[in-house]
């Protein structure tokens, strides 16, 4: 059973959403993107949204603004549910968004660890494990950009990654309560997101090495 997989900059054979039709057909976006060769889209707007957003947030977390962060974190983890869904009805999914997608979810991840770990809000394994996945995702992806080979987000990575951010986000969530004095729920909070984010972990590893398997197999499955 496969497992679902949301609306992305997912794209086949390195062939934008417009350059698949005659140009006399192209919307006001697709004409748009012809002319900035796929950068200046409706989803990599979002995409880019979710980043600023996202990395502002981190910041306003590791300077003890808890509250404030983790509302930012959730507005920006929106921004890149949307990207992929705006790109899709726009008709302007290009390889410009695809990799956009993937690295800034990628920065995103990398800047979490030492932002929450310094709040002591996740563990050093859980800040060690979150950082090996993202370097096996941009080792691995490397490799197979490097070979030529067409290489796309699997859906145990992006199902991880989900999980990570909503156990993430949790414990700071966890974090709140406590600095609102509120033991119970935090305590509650805590007994949900530690889990969830244990889990996504493992998928993450999981789609790491599929990640590696891609780069280093033999032949291009056709």
């Amino acid at each position: 059973m496969k497992l679902p997989l949301p609306a992305l900059h997912r794209i086949e054979g390195g062939v934008a959403d417009w350059e698949r039709i005659p140009s006399e057909e192209w919307n006001q976006w697709q004409i748009r993107a012809a002319e900035t060769n796929g950068l200046d889209t409706p989803g990599n707007r979002e995409t880019a949204k979710g980043l600023i957003s996202g990395l502002a947030s981190l910041a306003l977390i590791a300077r003890g603004h808890t509250t404030a962060g983790t509302l930012g974190l959730l507005w920006a983890r929106n921004k890149d549910l949307k990207d992929g869904k705006i790109a899709e009805a726009t008709g302007t999914k290009g390889p410009v968004g695809e990799v956009a997608d993937v690295v800034t979810d990628n920065i995103l991840a990398v800047m979490a660890v030492p932002a929450l770990r310094y709040r002591k809000i996740i563990s050093t394994e859980q800040a060690v494990a979150i950082g090996g996945i993202v370097g096996l995702k941009f080792f691995g992806s490397g490799i197979t950009r490097a070979r030529g080979r067409e290489e796309h987000a699997s859906r145990i990575a992006k199902v991880g990654a989900a999980l990570e951010w909503g156990g993430l986000i949790g414990l700071t969530a966890k974090r709140i309560a406590e600095e609102w004095h509120m033991p119970k729920a935090a305590e509650k909070i805590g007994a949900i997101s530690d889990p969830v984010l244990n889990v996504g972990i493992t998928l993450g590893l999981a789609g790491s090495a599929g990640y590696l398997r891609t780069a280093f197999r033999r032949s291009q499955r056709r």
